[in-house]
């Protein structure tokens, strides 16, 4: 089944977009483009294009339809922040196991000094 969609193209955190006609991954024919980074908004559309292809029976998706009548608002991806519970400490977990010396190793240490003097 033929549909006109929205295929991305551009860099990472900045999408510009191709409007097609194809199935699936195959693209029959590039029919404009749709720039939302641009202030304002880049779209350039081949009517005719289009309606030689919906007249040829390809169905239009619900984005380039809501491009081509005017209604469609871009929204950019937010992340949201990550929240730790622990604020992380100065030195690394190597340097606090190397500097100081575990409970089991002080009583071990002990017990042998005791077993070689007495």
């Amino acid at each position: 089944m033929l549909r006109i969609k929205l295929q991305r193209t551009g860099k990472k955190h900045r999408p510009s977009y191709r409007i097609v006609v194809g199935e699936r991954a195959n693209v029959n024919e590039v029919l404009g483009s749709f720039n939302p980074a641009a202030a304002p908004p880049h779209l350039q559309v081949d009517k005719k294009k289009v309606d030689y292809w919906v007249d040829r029976g390809a169905k239009v998706s619900e984005s380039v339809e809501k491009l081509l009548k005017g209604k469609y608002e871009y929204k950019p991806y937010v992340p949201k922040k990550a929240e730790t519970s622990e604020p992380r400490s100065e030195t690394s977990p190597q340097e606090s196991t190397s500097a100081q010396p575990t409970e089991e190793t002080q009583t071990e240490a002990s017990d042998t000094e005791k077993t070689a003097t007495g």
